[in-house]
C-alpha cells in the first residue's frame, strides 16, 4: 500500500512558470495500491495513445483531464489513479 502524506481530495494547483503553466497535485492521507495506479505508459495505453509522451499533451489541452495521485514535481514520477483514466476516457467522444 503507498500512502501520500498530506488532505484528501487532491487539490490541483496552477503555477504560471516561464510563460507556461505548470501543475502540481497535492493529496493528503490518501491510500492506493499500486495496482490501482497507472503511469504516462499504461495511461496512453488505455486512451489508445501513440506514445507516452502524448499524455502531456492531453493534460495541457484538455482542462477536464484526471488530476494525478501522486505527482513528485517536474520531469519526475506521475502516476494516475487507474480508474479515473478509465473513467474519464467513457466520457470523450
Amino acid at each position: 500500500m503507498l500512502t501520500i502524506i498530506d488532505t484528501t481530495p487532491a487539490v490541483e494547483h496552477r503555477e504560471q512558470q516561464a510563460g507556461r503553466c505548470s501543475r502540481r497535485t497535492y493529496a493528503h492521507g490518501v491510500k492506493f495500491s499500486a495496482d490501482e495506479l497507472a503511469d504516462s505508459t499504461e495511461v496512453a495505453e488505455i486512451l489508445g495513445l501513440s506514445t507516452p509522451r502524448s499524455v502531456s499533451t492531453y493534460r495541457a489541452r484538455h482542462e477536464d483531464f484526471p488530476v494525478p495521485g501522486v505527482e513528485k514535481g517536474h520531469g519526475r514520477c506521475v502516476l494516475w489513479l487507474r480508474a479515473d483514466i478509465e473513467a474519464w476516457a467513457k466520457r470523450r467522444p
